[in-house]
């Protein structure tokens, strides 16, 4: 997916949220689609940067989900 153009810069936070959205989707595709082919458990680490998204604000909006 492409977003470009003057108009995305009078829009950005619309953008950025179109695009989060975009990439969270096709993470839990590939996430499904990985938990149909391999039976053992998926362990997912996610690393933090003390500055960039280490914060509980952050942490609580990573997902909980089960896929199975």
């Amino acid at each position: 997916m492409t977003i470009s153009g003057v108009e995305v810069l009078l829009q950005v936070d619309f953008a950025q949220k179109i695009l989060k959205s975009c990439i969270e989707q096709r993470i839990k595709e590939n996430l499904i689609r990985l938990n149909k082919e391999f039976k053992e458990d998926i362990h997912i680490r996610i690393s933090t940067i003390l500055t960039v998204n280490l914060s509980e604000k952050n942490m609580k909006e990573i997902p909980s989900e089960n896929l199975s």
